[in-house]
């Protein structure tokens, strides 16, 4: 009868929805069958706990954002072993996916090509991972990963205009814990990790030590070399944590992770024309290849007063990306173009806030600064090896060196005014400054002489960035909640500059937008269920665009667009019965043009093209995940997965476009006390999708996702 009572103290028009999604849910409860459940075995969804969204412990149910949590377990259970797997159990987040690129879009926001820097932050272990090929790491040994839909420039900054993905590494304690995991798979892919933690200095020093090897042949075959690992993997990654809590006060740990990959970049592949091939099957003449090469460390200090809490978070990162491709994607003799470039960014953070204690009672507060000095520097050579009667020439050979320098300053509390209404507000001021110097030379196809190109710049941008939300508790197990906030995409340098490069086109301006969202969560059946839905609105202004020069006929990058953004987003996570979870969720996101005219070249000549009303690029409409897991008291386990998103388009024209698809998975196991076996199966019914696509005049190029692959996984625990 206590559910009764609920439900009539909400409002019809929300509980008769919410009734009619229970009642789709097989072996839930329906509301006259409460009293008989209360006398079955009492069991329920625990409760979450993120970090993220405001910095401080909260239930997420209680959270005035959208968020998606995935504890380690969760990871491990839905076989997630890189950042990339995660978009198919998140709703409204896509990436434009390969070897290299790894640009993330939250809720249709995208960034332009070849930016280096995506619209949604990366963060592990409270530091930044700036540029976007640093956004796919491989996964082990985690505490746990959300994921924030909306702006978050009032306490992360600048690039998190649509959202944030916060990366949080599994830290060691009094007990003593140790875990060896392999695994085999389809393709020779092998897989090794470990783990190790416990105590040095009994509730004092703590130590832990992991590590994960990752092998493959890879799926792609290079038909013109009969080669059949064209785009094989070679990963290695290792961590180490140490920890110190010389009083129940303080809490300071140093994390090291450190990382290497050699991976095959033979994975382009034309989708039309007559140089089309299978999926799978690539026919160039170039042994490709990505190599990346890095470290990080993150030193945090947390000290709980009596009166405020300090947090101190001091980030270093140095990365370093080497590649090598076939620039006309053919094994044609007469024409062949390479590329080649290199990356190396270094970062250096430093944050430091305080806060409110945890049992601050009516407000809660924080205050901080935050400060950086990144250091890029970019090369690359777009070479022709043989092309008609030119020879081993380059076309252009830009390096770039690309100094940033920052800080900020930012507040946010939130104050309940009365019992069960929260006002939450914050602001940050964020500032950044620029030197940018692109220097080498191009090849001037009207003379076939070479010139040599020479700028040097700076840039200033600072910004306001708030944040305000209202979130009411309309029982213990419903809170509603409103919020609107501003994000940013600061501007920069384009790297890349045009074969005949002027000057103009070498920097771009701030993007802009206004996210304004609402949403309600909700727990049902003695939080056997829980139920969540947002919705929102997003504006853009100034969209950072590519788009054809007037003068040199080359892409570059401009401000040249309004844009918006709207959707919802629903999330369902129940348990039934003991031991059975049922969990899903879609996301709807519709990202068109409001105002974008581009000027294009269509061989002959110059012409404005009006891109009002098309889709942003790679933004699927639809993103949705479906799965049931059932563990038996004997040890025994399965778990089934249905992830899918609709079509996405690889360009501004919308001319390439990828078709949606839908995933199914398979897991089954056994787990004992000491030891796991999971045999499991990915892309069941063998899918052929595309992780990335693009026009490559004349034609349209793609990349293959993952066909079916099987395979098993054993784990032992020490």
């Amino acid at each position: 009868m206590n559910f009764l009572k609920q439900i009539c103290r909400m409002n019809l028009g929300m509980a008769l929805p919410m009734i009619c999604m229970i009642a789709c849910i097989p072996g839930v409860p329906l509301p006259v069958q409460a009293e008989e459940q209360e006398q079955r075995e009492y069991y329920f969804l625990e409760p979450v706990i993120v970090t993220a969204p405001s910095k401080w412990a909260e239930e997420i149910q209680k959270t005035p954002a959208a968020v998606t949590y995935f504890s380690g377990e969760d990871l491990e259970e839905a076989g997630i072993s890189e950042a990339h797997d995660i978009i198919d159990f998140s709703p409204n987040l896509h990436s434009r996916h390969n070897s290299v690129h790894h640009s993330l879009t939250i809720r249709g926001v995208d960034s332009f090509y070849p930016s280096l820097y995506s619209p949604v932050g990366f963060y592990v272990d409270g530091v930044s991972y700036p540029i976007q090929f640093m956004h796919n790491p491989d996964l082990f040994d985690l505490e746990s990963v959300e994921v924030l839909r909306g702006p978050q420039g009032t306490l992360y900054g600048r690039n998190t205009e649509s959202g944030l993905i916060n990366i949080v590494t599994k830290q060691p304690g009094p007990d003593f814990e140790g875990v060896l995991t392999g695994e085999y798979g389809s393709y020779n892919s092998m897989e090794t990790s470990f783990a190790l933690r416990g105590p040095l200095v009994e509730d004092k020093v703590f130590l832990s030590v992991s590590a994960k090897k990752q092998l493959s042949d890879g799926f792609i075959k290079n038909e013109f070399t009969d080669d059949e690992n064209a785009a094989d993997i070679d990963h290695s990654n290792g961590r180490v944590i140490l920890r110190v809590t010389p009083t129940d006060r303080w809490d300071i740990s140093l994390t090291g992770d450190w990382m290497e990959t050699d991976d095959g970049y033979g994975t382009w592949r034309y989708l039309n024309g007559p140089l089309k091939t299978d999926p799978y099957r690539i026919n160039q003449d170039e042994d490709q290849y990505s190599r990346q090469r890095g470290s990080q460390w993150s030193l945090q200090g947390k000290y709980l007063g009596t009166d405020f809490d300090v947090t101190s978070v001091t980030g270093y990162v140095d990365y370093e990306h080497d590649v090598f491709s076939d620039m006309d994607f053919t094994a044609n003799t007469q024409n062949r173009r390479t590329g080649e470039a290199n990356y190396q960014d270094i970062v250096l953070s430093q944050e430091l806030r305080i806060s409110s204690p945890e049992d601050s009672g009516a407000l809660s507060w924080q205050a901080g600064i935050y400060a950086f000095t990144e250091q890029l520097d970019t090369y690359f050579d777009y070479h022709i090896v043989q092309m008609g009667s030119l020879a081993n020439m380059s076309i252009m050979q830009p390096d770039a060196d690309i100094s940033s320098h920052g800080y900020a300053g930012f507040g946010q509390l939130t104050y309940t005014l009365v019992d069960r209404l929260h006002l939450t507000a914050g602001l940050r001021y964020d500032y950044q400054k620029m030197e940018g110097k692109v220097t080498g030379t191009y090849l001037d196809m009207g003379t076939f002489m070479y010139e040599r190109y020479d700028s040097d710049e700076k840039l200033d941008f600072n910004q306001w960035l708030p944040k305000a939300s209202v979130s009411y508790e309309i029982t213990d197990s419903a809170m509603a909640y409103t919020s609107v906030a501003k994000g940013y995409n600061t501007g920069g340098f384009v790297y890349v500059p045009s074969a005949n490069f002027t000057g103009d086109g070498f920097t771009y301006d701030p993007e802009y937008s206004w996210n304004y969202e609402v949403g309600i969560k909700t727990s049902w059946f003695g939080n056997r269920l829980k139920a969540n839905l947002t919705a929102f609105y997003i504006d853009m202004r100034d969209k950072q665009v590519s788009e054809t020069d007037q003068t040199t006929l080359q892409l570059i990058t401009s401000n040249a667009g309004k844009a918006h953004s709207m959707g919802f987003e629903l999330e369902l996570a129940a348990r039934p019965m003991p031991g059975l979870d049922v969990f899903g969720a879609i996301g709807y996101a519709d990202a068109e043009f409001d105002e974008f005219t581009a000027t294009e070249h269509n061989g002959v000549a110059l012409v404005e093209t009006d891109y009002s009303g098309n889709d942003l690029q790679f933004a699927p409409k639809y993103t949705y995940n479906i799965g049931a897991q059932y563990r038996h008291s004997s040890g025994y386990f399965g778990r089934v997965d249905l992830t899918g998103r609709s079509s996405v388009y690889g360009d501004y024209a919308n001319t390439a476009k990828a078709d949606g698809y839908k995933i199914v998975n398979l897991r089954a196991g056994y787990r004992g006390e000491q030891f796991e076996a999971v045999l499991w199966t990915e892309n069941l019914f063998d899918e052929e999708y595309l992780t990335y696509i693009t026009p490559h005049a004349p034609y349209v190029a793609g990349i293959d996702g993952k066909p079916r692959t099987v395979g098993l996984t054993l784990k032992y625990w020490i």
